[in-house]
């Protein structure tokens, strides 16, 4: 049962991402940056984004910090995939939450997730391309009727690099709601987000630098 969006709570937030949702998140975007997509009649291109929908529970923790449990991720296939942005079509949350509380009622919407495709690691790093863009958070926070009535709540970016060289499987926290990944050919960045209502009851996303906001994953917990 979702839980209507309220104000910011001051104790945190914990986002967790089952071993299963980062693995589809992950795979999705990989597939996006390194395979190549038809983006019109004639033309194909790889290193685009992608874009999907958060599945899970929620609830408090005793310490009094809201919980937001991602159990599974769904993509977009039909969402119009650039370079520079992945815009999801109309209907298909509608459509998806149909399904998944006729068949799958144990799971809420929680929020959703995309990707930020890079080609270099020092200009991610320097540029903390990780964080939201501003359009990223005006997405949201510009369509506040649609995200309210959806009760959106969790956000998720994964940022991709394509190494020259294969790496060992490593991790480390960049603050507490990113986590840096380095996996074979690829480096990754995951970072969180939580929607929340402000003073005058408009939605809000947490941004960057909310220390209040912890992601928690597999590797991360390793």
């Amino acid at each position: 049962m979702s839980i209507p969006l309220e104000d910011y709570n001051c104790e945190g937030y914990v986002v967790k991402v089952t071993e299963e949702a980062f693995m589809q998140i992950c795979l999705a975007g990989l597939e996006a940056y390194s395979v190549p997509h038809r983006v019109s009649k004639r033309k194909s291109e790889d290193g685009l984004e992608t874009y999907g929908s958060l599945w899970g529970h929620e609830g408090m923790l005793s310490d009094g910090r809201a919980f937001y449990s991602v159990e599974f991720a769904s993509v977009d296939t039909s969402a119009d995939r650039q370079a520079d942005f992945c815009r999801p079509r109309p209907g298909a949350l509608e459509l998806k939450k149909g399904i998944v509380s006729s068949f799958f009622p144990q799971y809420s919407f929680l929020g959703d997730f995309h990707t930020h495709p890079f080609g270099s690691t020092e200009t991610v790093r320097k540029q903390r391309c990780y964080n939201p863009s501003f359009w990223d958070q005006s997405r949201i926070e510009d369509n506040q009727g649609y995200w309210l009535h959806h009760e959106y709540k969790v956000s998720l970016i994964l940022t991709v690099v394509l190494l020259k060289r294969y790496q060992k499987t490593s991790w480390r926290r960049v603050s507490s709601n990113t986590i840096d990944l380095t996996m074979g050919y690829f480096r990754l960045w995951l970072h969180g987000d939580v929607a929340y209502l402000d003073e005058d009851d408009d939605i809000e996303v947490s941004g960057a630098d909310d220390d209040g906001v912890v992601l928690e994953c597999p590797i991360g917990l390793r």
